[in-house]
């Protein structure tokens, strides 16, 4: 079955990252939309449009913008999970993050965008 590619591109804008992902695997019209640059720039100006995507391209040396989707996807994340209350920028610029009145189980997977941390103080993750 053929579908529009606009229709697509369309519906592909109101999608989280996990989904679009996974419509990227249903066929390979869908998978060649998601690799488009054009829907990544989108998504970057309707969901993104308060972060300096140039610092984030300089910091982690992304050009491509699905990536840089993906990594502000993980930073805001992150600002959620560990309850820092820091713009994107911040938390590039992160050297020391303190988890001491966290009640993190484990720590996320996404801690490897802090690219800039040198230093975590932790005294306790809980069961």
């Amino acid at each position: 079955m053929y579908f529009n590619n606009v229709t697509i591109f369309k519906i592909y804008n109101y999608l989280n990252l996990n989904d679009l992902f996974n419509c990227s695997l249903m066929n390979k019209q869908f998978n060649n939309i998601f690799n488009c640059d054009l829907l990544w720039k989108n998504i970057i100006i309707e969901k993104y449009s308060d972060i300096d995507i140039d610092e984030i391209q300089k910091q982690y040396n992304i050009i491509n913008l699905k990536y840089i989707c993906k990594k502000i996807t993980d930073l805001l994340y992150l600002n959620k999970t560990l309850n820092l209350n820091k713009t994107v920028t911040d938390l590039i610029n992160l050297k020391i993050l303190n988890l001491n009145s966290n009640k993190l189980k484990e720590i996320p997977k996404e801690i490897e965008s802090l690219i800039n941390l040198r230093i975590i103080k932790i005294e306790k993750i809980y069961n």
